[in-house]
């Protein structure tokens, strides 16, 4: 009988979390929020989203790029500044 010797690495990655804050003018409620919240979370699911409808001010907490980002935003109606 032989011996198999089993090993395992495992990887762990250094990402960079950046926070965006963006004028989005088009918000006017909680459902603009909600959708302006999963269009950003499609392209970065642990992305954490806070909007403030009365100062039209999205901040977003994001792995990905701040175009794409505005991009995701953009494709559901409500372009940032």
């Amino acid at each position: 009988m032989k011996l198999i010797k089993i090993t395992s690495k495992v990887f762990y990655a250094e990402v960079e979390i950046m926070t965006l804050q963006l004028k989005v003018p088009k918000i006017a409620c909680s459902a603009c929020a909600n959708t302006i919240a999963q269009a950003v979370k499609t392209i970065d699911p642990a992305a954490v989203v806070e909007a403030d409808i009365k100062t039209k001010l999205v901040t977003i907490q994001s792995v990905k790029p701040e175009n794409e980002v505005r991009k995701a935003i953009a494709s559901v109606g409500y372009p940032a500044l």
